[in-house]
């Protein structure tokens, strides 16, 4: 079964109090941007097929270029998002091939998603049509 992962990452983190100018996608973890993660952690996956990433249309090119340096593979597009999520995702779901099965939807800046959630979640999307992930909330 063909899975894609579409990766929403085009907010600009209104509610983070950070560096002014730098969007959140765009902070760093351990020397890399938050997104860089999230990609090689999707990218990493052997359930995924390929992935699809929705940016602010002021970071198109950036994206492209930290994708290119961090050599993540995988990457089918890269896209400008929509004001809202729901456009943004709707925009990307737009570009699946049409022998897709399986979606993964991820927020761009959740970059701690493992190997074996992802694998759990493809599996339960091929057993039941559709999963939901979520994690409980550190306190």
């Amino acid at each position: 079964m063909k899975t894609e992962a579409i990766v929403a990452s085009a907010g600009i983190g209104k509610r983070l109090k950070s560096t002014p100018g730098v969007r959140k996608p765009y902070l760093k973890i351990s020397g890399k941007p938050i997104l860089i993660h999230t990609l090689q952690a999707l990218s990493a996956s052997s359930a995924i097929d390929s992935i699809i990433v929705a940016v602010h249309r002021l970071d198109k090119k950036r994206c492209e270029g930290l994708i290119k340096r961090y050599n993540i593979g995988k990457i089918k597009a890269v896209i400008s998002g929509a004001s809202e999520r729901t456009g943004t995702v709707s925009k990307a779901l737009a570009l699946l091939d049409g022998d897709t099965d399986i979606v993964l939807i991820h927020d761009g800046v959740r970059p701690f998603i493992g190997r074996a959630l992802i694998a759990r979640a493809v599996e339960c999307a091929k057993r039941s049509g559709a999963c939901v992930v979520g994690v409980p909330v550190k306190a």
